[in-house]
């Protein structure tokens, strides 16, 4: 996905990530008297979804970008006709 460079980033959103939900679980338990865990699994399966999300905004950017590029490579040809 080439986010080797956005590591540490990651890591930093990651452990925000982490404080809200455990402070949302708290909150959780506090108004409805229910336990919820943030698991291993749980939290792998958020990491999976923001790859998945990442992945489509990437591939819709450049879907977008190849259609500017079409686009202005017809205006060009346009322009010496």
């Amino acid at each position: 996905l080439g986010v080797s460079n956005l590591v540490g980033q990651l890591s930093q959103i990651s452990c925000v990530i982490h404080a809200s939900s455990s402070q949302g679980a708290d909150d959780f338990f506090n108004k409805l008297r229910r336990k919820t865990y943030m698991t291993p699994t749980s939290y792998l399966e958020l990491i999976k979804l923001f790859t998945e999300l990442l992945t489509a905004k990437m591939n819709e950017l450049n879907t977008k970008l190849n259609r500017y590029r079409v686009g202005s490579q017809r205006l060009g040809e346009t322009k010496i006709i």
